[in-house]
């Protein structure tokens, strides 16, 4: 009873809420008597202790949800009444979200415990990519990819994320237009490996191509960002590609054209703005500093100057820059062509032949034709004969102009330059005209022939008596001679005659000339006829002993007759010229006298009686004084000799310049020779006209013949 220690009133309701276990309420009662009784109740069981709480299924590694589970153990007996998460009605509970995350467990006895887990490892945040690239080599131009952005290097495409949780796995592509996404391993456009670090992947896209993608990036546990704006990257390689339509055309053509259509590899990089071309005949690229001149793409370019090979060279861009030169094939041009050259030509009396070189033209002759015509502008056509034109049926001693004209396949014309030419057949004429020279100016080019006559000498007539003056020579020549030329024409005279107590001049040009004998009434002197000679030097014979060479024909002139009262015997013809020496006079009866010889090519005549030596140019003269008088020598090459009584010296003649062919002399029986330069051939011919291989009755006479003309 001791133990009893709380007392209380009867009708009192004891609680006891305290401890755990099998409890008994013990009651000791006492009355007034004194009587005491200790009972006790049947047992009471109390529960005041917690019951445990734990939660299970906390992840430790990456994932997007997890399941956790509350449990709880009832240590006070009660037994558990329930197991929640706050916030539920369950012991279970899915997370996906990263927290604190807590249940309560409760035991019958109304005891409850409450635990708490911290989740960390839950990943449902997408990752947030940043796309970065490279365009060209210019490794610090990174940034955000443009669109639309254009190059033609290869592109560094750069992607960086922040994730932070379960880390990066992989980037996808999605190409516009469709609704797959795909690895972005498996890009088409990448031409070398991935490039990996953490976070970080990059690789290069080559290829030419127009790419528009999306990009996002997936975590390693699937979750997936937001798909990036559309990126347009467009990567042209490819130069524009040039077409020509003719690409080339070897027909040599006065112009040629072509239609140049630039094609670029993507749509949308046309640069046609910087379209140029240029025309060159070298087959070496060209610089673009030289392209100067712009076109309209699928336009027409002609070329209509020029001669040769020649090549269409097209510059052209396009906006990424590729650049493109390049040439056509070979277009042949001809705009000029060269004419036909005269090299000579040559006339006769009635045709004239133009020897031509053919001329050319690359793209060959079509056509030849010739022209002539009497003015400077001829229109007749005349014949082709090899290279040459030969024009026919023209009119003597007429200047004809003409031309050679050729047509090439291209449609070329050109002509030689007008030549003209003097017709053959022009006759020049040269009379005894005084004691003057005559000249002519060579007209054209050609072979001329060359005549002269010399003259008679003197002659005595008395009654019916008559002693004749020798007969002048013919020399004949054929020269050629150039246009501008100038000749010298010197015609002899016939000498004086019938002279008696008188002086008797001997012809022009050379007739030896006479003095009287004073007081002497028998003796009938003459002079000796002149030579007749063509010169390039101007001046008398006689003074050209030092132009040999100049001197390029002479006809010798006869000696002059004498006649004396006594007759025959005392009495004689002059002697006539000679070829290529003069007659010597005859020997008359009276012995004391001799008769006087005739020139050679080489020296004057000897005198005869009384009479005086010929020499270069001059017959021999007769000189006055007490019976000194004589008839004068001819003149000629060399003079005659002069003589009285018997007979005078004839002149020679002279072909022997080396210009002259078909030459030959005549002489009036005379010696011949068969020397080319001393042709000579005697003739009974004598004429008072000049007349061709006959001597000549007095006064001299030239003629120059054009035979043919060239140039």
């Amino acid at each position: 009873a001791s133990t009893f220690t709380t007392s209380f009133t009867s009708g009192t309701t004891f609680t006891n809420g305290v401890g755990t276990g099998s409890y008994y309420l013990w009651i000791l009662a006492t009355d007034n008597a004194g009587n005491q009784t200790i009972t006790r109740s049947n047992v009471f069981n109390l529960d005041n202790t917690a019951p445990t709480c734990s939660i299970s299924g906390n992840p430790t590694s990456w994932t997007t949800s997890a399941t956790l589970t509350a449990t709880g153990t009832d240590t006070g007996g009660s037994g558990l009444s329930s197991v929640v998460f706050t916030g539920t009605t369950s012991a279970s509970k899915t997370v996906t979200s990263n927290g604190s995350v807590s249940a309560t467990v409760t035991d019958k006895a109304g005891n409850t415990n409450t635990c708490s887990a911290n989740v960390t490892k839950i990943d449902t945040d997408a990752p947030k990519p940043n796309v970065f690239a490279n365009f060209g080599s210019n490794w610090s131009a990174y940034g955000v990819i443009e669109s639309d952005t254009l190059t033609r290097y290869d592109v560094l495409l750069i992607m960086e994320s922040t994730d932070g949780k379960s880390g990066l796995d992989h980037y996808e592509y999605q190409l516009e237009g469709t609704n797959t996404w795909t690895n972005i391993n498996k890009f088409p456009a990448i031409d070398s490996s991935i490039s990996t670090n953490g976070e970080r992947v990059q690789f290069w896209i080559r290829r030419t191509g127009t790419w528009n993608i999306y990009i996002r990036a997936v975590d390693k546990l699937g979750n997936v960002s937001e798909k990036s704006n559309l990126f347009k990257i467009k990567i042209d390689k490819t130069k524009p590609t040039v077409t020509f339509g003719p690409d080339g055309n070897s027909t040599y053509a006065k112009s040629q054209s072509t239609k140049v259509t630039v094609t670029y590899n993507l749509s949308g990089v046309s640069l046609d703005s910087l379209l140029k071309y240029q025309w060159t005949t070298s087959t070496t690229t060209p610089t673009v500093s030289t392209f100067t001149t712009s076109f309209t793409n699928g336009s027409t370019i002609t070329k209509a100057t020029g001669t040769g090979s020649y090549y269409l060279w097209i510059l052209a861009y396009d906006k990424a820059g590729n650049q493109i030169i390049t040439r056509s094939n070979v277009f042949n041009l001809e705009n000029t062509i060269n004419a036909p050259a005269l090299s000579s030509s040559s006339g006769t009396t009635n045709s004239i032949t133009a020897v031509y070189s053919a001329g050319s033209a690359v793209s060959g002759i079509k056509s030849t034709t010739c022209y002539y015509g009497t003015t400077s502008n001829p229109t007749n056509t005349g014949t082709l004969s090899g290279n040459n034109c030969v024009f026919s049926n023209l009119t003597s001693n007429t200047t004809y102009y003409y031309k050679k004209c050729i047509t090439s396949n291209a449609g070329n014309t050109v002509c030689s330059k007008v030549s003209s030419l003097l017709t053959a057949g022009g006759v020049y004429a040269y009379d005894y005209a005084g004691n003057k020279e005559q000249t002519l100016t060579i007209p054209v080019n050609g072979t001329y022939k060359l005549e002269t006559w010399g003259a008679q000498g003197g002659s005595v007539s008395i009654s019916n008596i008559s002693y004749k003056g020798g007969y002048g020579g013919y020399s004949k020549g054929t020269i050629k001679l150039n246009q501008s030329d100038k000749l010298f024409v010197t015609i002899g005279g016939v000498g004086f005659g019938n002279c008696v107590i008188s002086n008797c001049l001997g012809g022009h040009n050379g007739g030896g000339d006479t003095i009287y004998f004073t007081g002497d009434s028998f003796n009938y002197i003459s002079g000796g006829g002149g030579a007749t000679h063509i010169s390039k030097k101007t001046g008398l014979l006689e003074n050209l002993s030092s132009y040999i060479s100049d001197i390029l024909i002479v006809s010798g002139g006869g000696g002059g007759a004498y006649y004396h009262s006594n007759g025959d015997s005392y009495s004689s013809d002059g002697a006539s010229a000679g070829g290529y020496k003069g007659n010597s006079g005859l020997q008359v009866g009276y012995s004391t006298s001799f008769p006087a010889f005739g020139g050679t090519q080489s020296g004057g005549g000897k005198a005869g009686y009384r009479g005086e030596n010929g020499k270069f140019g001059k017959g021999g003269s007769g000189y006055g004084g007490t019976n000194k008088t004589a008839s004068g020598g001819g003149g000629g090459f060399y003079g005659g000799g002069s003589s009285a009584h018997s007979g005078t010296g004839g002149g020679s003649s002279y072909i022997g310049n080396s210009l002259l062919t078909d030459k030959e002399m005549y002489c009036y029986n005379c010696e011949s020779s068969t020397a080319i330069d001393t042709k000579t051939t005697s003739t009974t011919c004598t004429s008072s006209t000049p007349t061709a291989n006959c001597a000549k009755q007095g006064n001299g006479y030239a003629k120059i013949t054009i035979l043919s003309t060239s140039n």
